[in-house]
């Protein structure tokens, strides 16, 4: 999690998140055509804030956020990867993912101390 290249598509996420960082740690090494970097580096205060709801993917003309961007993530993986992106796009799955995200960033604070999962930030959490 280096400075950002601005060729490479980014995902910002909440650092000091046990759950995100945790989810980052894995994927860094996974889908190596995205660059993962803390919401701290943003320069916009909005999409700070908004990084630190929910993972935010940029590319050069676009910023999409939450379950679309973990999609996105998915299909620059393995074949695998690229399956499970293409099943989320189907309408009852998408709806269903989307609500589960929702559900995993809103308890973010609560999973991360009930799985002892440590943040980027605060590794004595």
């Amino acid at each position: 999690m280096s400075e950002v290249e601005p060729e490479k598509p980014t995902v910002f996420y909440d650092s000091e998140c046990g759950v995100c960082s945790a989810i980052v740690r894995k994927a860094a090494n996974r889908y190596s055509e995205v660059q993962f970097c803390p919401s701290t580096q943003l320069a916009d205060t909005n999409k700070i804030e908004r990084a630190n709801r929910e993972m935010l993917l940029t590319t050069d003309n676009s910023i999409i956020g939450g379950m679309d961007a973990v999609r996105e993530i998915l299909r620059t993986g393995g074949r695998f990867s690229r399956f499970i992106a293409i099943v989320l796009t189907f309408p009852i799955i998408r709806t269903g993912a989307h609500l589960f995200y929702r559900l995993v960033a809103n308890n973010r604070p609560r999973i991360s101390r009930w799985l002892h999962l440590k943040s980027e930030t605060n590794p004595t959490q």
